[in-house]
């Protein structure tokens, strides 16, 4: 779910409980209490309406401001609650009996504050561009690529203008009102050297009043310089982490670079240095994780592709705490005791319409006491008692990875990697002189590789004999890039998931709370039991379950994923409660939502989304799939990766059913019956 601020008794607990006591009069113990979990105390917000939500002592009435609100009989309220321009004070009572608590909650709205026509004034610290910005070869810059934005907030209704080093004014638009702003686009010969940038503004009383960029412009002819990523800076094999990604000008992700990748930098903008990729293409790259030198990476020259079949190392055992053994050491479990799951007797659900996403027909998570089925269809109860024994299956023979050998003589070449379709990956290779030439060899899952060369650019597009695929990286190795696609494991039809990796990730933990627990419990703390069930269940069907982590600690988010790659996983799914962001109205926003990025996590997403619509129809049917989701836990691609927002806690039945054992149940028996109906599918 999105960042969302958290919990609140009250920043000064002592001030409220004197308040309970003096209300409470004589009997203190016995009034009731008012829980705020959102929003925090002294909040600023910019929007007309903000969620209130918490809980009083279930039994009890509440006011808010003298206003009725509606409470459950569980305590629970939540408002969508309108706010003035400025300071608003919520004040809260709660009755209960001849019992009584209060609290004060203040959340400020902001709102923009437009400058006066008069005086005519520029907001100085509006002057863009803040940064200093440098051109190292404009002369082969296109000119979107020389081209600055200059903008600033003043007086409405005047005249703009800017110059560039004392040129002429050239003028600026205004709009909306007050906001002023251009274009400067640098001549493609100019040479500069710290050019100062001043905007002024004639205002409606006729004065003239100016102000100067903080940033200012410097252009220098044939000055590039190479920069190289520094070695131990990218973590993973595919794990295309935000913190050194290069984006497009305007701030769209471009590529993920990898140890070693070797740019050709033209400028600089700010803390952030230019690289051209490409005629008209270039991406920022944050300096400081660059080894910057002066000149110009030579050009690379590439060759015949080749494949290299390397035999899939078979996935070793789990631990007794869910961790593969021989695993890169990562954080992802914790010695804290945490309450059992309890076992909930779910009754069967039952067929569904046509209409409507169907329960599995095959109710393979379902445990039963003696041996496997025969069958995947054969009828087995929805009750879950212990785990039961696997009976052993004999390791099914394991055909190898796909590794397409790209040579390059020891370039590194930056690339973009992206599977386009079910069946297809791309590789967009950039700064070769040479492009390579398709491979003679063949492989089970290959159909073909398409080599379309263009200026700056090589587009090695890769299809392949498969609408399914486990994970695909590209990673230098040696003289060359290795683009490697992971080749479907080979399944037992029986018993599909014997021997299989699931990562199960419950989101947050620790001093990551996720969502507001109107309930009292936060996202943390919903998700993990939920999260522990699943893996209970699919270990009951033969997995390694490797759970990021099984107490409430805290974990980055790269932890997580780095932890999926070390066990060498088939999937990676991470299971969250949503909530919406400010200023959006939560009512009648409920139901489960499953996002991905790549077209390879499509089918188990489709499969888990299906089976949450049909166990838990009384969530309503959410948004549903959400495909090309940017969240650093779907963006992996070293395995199958996706992200399940179970249900809203900004929406009463979804949070109550979110914290009811029964709910939960439902929860963990959709989401493990989903992965399992994939890998059903997948064995056929």
């Amino acid at each position: 779910m999105p960042a969302h601020p958290l919990t609140w008794p009250t920043r000064k607990p002592g001030r409220l409980l004197l308040t309970l006591l003096v209300l409470g009069a004589g009997n203190a113990l016995a009034a009731p209490d008012v829980f705020i979990a959102y929003p925090p105390p002294e909040y600023r917000v910019r929007y007309a309406n903000v969620i209130v939500e918490g809980s009083v002592t279930p039994g009890a009435t509440l006011t808010i401001n003298g206003k009725a609100v509606a409470v459950g009989p569980d305590g629970l309220f939540m408002e969508w609650w309108p706010l003035k321009a400025g300071v608003n004070t919520l004040k809260f009572v709660t009755r209960q009996g001849k019992q009584a608590g209060s609290a004060t909650l203040r959340v400020t709205r902001t709102l923009a504050q437009g400058m006066p026509a008069t005086p005519t004034a520029i907001a100085r610290t509006s002057v863009t561009p803040r940064e200093n910005i440098e051109f190292w070869d404009a002369a082969r810059d296109s000119p979107a690529e020389r081209t600055v934005l200059i903008s600033f907030q003043g007086s409405p209704g005047g005249k703009a203008s800017f110059r560039v080093a004392g040129g002429p004014p050239l003028a600026l638009r205004e709009g909306p009102a007050g906001t002023y702003s251009g274009q400067y686009t640098l001549p493609e010969n100019a040479s500069a050297l710290n050019a100062a940038i001043t905007v002024s503004l004639t205002g409606r009383n006729g004065r003239t009043v100016s102000a100067a960029a903080p940033g200012r412009l410097t252009s220098l002819q044939g000055a590039l310089k190479t920069g190289v990523q520094k070695p131990g800076s990218v973590r993973g094999l595919g794990l295309n982490d935000a913190t050194t990604l290069a984006t497009t000008l305007t701030g769209e992700p471009a590529l993920y670079p990898r140890d070693g990748m070797t740019f050709t930098l033209v400028g600089r903008v700010g803390q952030d240095v230019r690289a051209r990729l490409g005629s008209g293409n270039s991406v920022l790259i944050t300096a400081r994780q660059l080894t910057v030198t002066p000149g110009a990476p030579p050009l690379a020259q590439s060759g015949p592709l080749s494949i290299n079949s390397i035999a899939a190392v078979p996935t070793p055992p789990a631990s007794a705490s869910g961790a593969v053994s021989g695993s890169v050491p990562v954080p992802v479990t914790a010695a804290v005791s945490v309450p059992p799951v309890p076992v909930i007797t779910v009754p069967a659900v039952p067929a569904t319409p046509s209409s409507s996403p169907a329960v599995s027909a095959t109710p393979v998570l379902s445990t039963t006491t003696g041996p496997a089925p025969a069958s995947a269809a054969s009828p087995v109860s929805t009750l879950a008692p212990p785990p039961v024994e696997i009976a052993p299956v004999s390791p099914p023979q394991v055909m190898d990875d796909l590794q397409l050998r790209i040579p390059l003589n020891g370039a590194r070449v930056p690339f973009q990697l992206q599977q386009s379709n079910a069946s297809q990956v791309q590789l967009n290779l950039f700064g070769l002189l040479l492009p390579p030439t398709p491979p003679t060899q063949t492989h089970p899952l290959l159909r073909g590789v398409t080599i379309t060369p263009s200026p700056g650019s090589t587009l090695v597009t890769v299809d392949l004999n498969t609408t399914q695929l486990w994970g695909f990286t590209a990673n230098y190795d040696g003289p060359d890039l290795v683009l490697t696609i992971r080749q479907a494991p080979a399944l037992n039809r029986t018993q599909p998931l014997a021997g299989r990796t699931v990562t199960l990730d419950p989101g947050h933990g620790g001093t990551q709370k996720g969502g507001a627990g109107s309930l009292r419990v936060p996202e943390k703390g919903i998700v993990l039991p939920i999260a522990l069930r699943v893996a209970e269940l699919l270990r009951a069907q033969g997995a390694n379950v490797n759970l990021t982590r099984t107490g409430d600690v805290t974990l980055g988010l790269y932890e997580r994923d780095l932890s999926a790659e070390a066990a060498g996983s088939d999937l990676l799914v991470s299971i969250h409660a949503n909530a919406l962001a400010d200023g959006r109205d939560p009512r009648g926003i409920r139901g489960p939502e499953v996002f991905y990025t790549h077209p390879q996590a499509q089918a188990v997403s489709q499969a888990i989304l299906n089976q949450l619509r049909a166990r838990l129809p009384d969530l309503g049917p959410g948004q549903g799939l959400m495909p090309e989701a940017n969240l650093a836990l779907t963006r992996p691609t070293t395995q199958i990766s996706l992200l399940v927002e179970t249900a809203y806690l900004t929406d009463a039945g979804n949070l109550r059913t979110l914290m009811s054992p029964e709910g939960r149940e439902r929860f963990a028996q959709a989401i493990a019956q989903g992965i399992v109906d994939f890998y059903v599918s997948q064995a056929k």
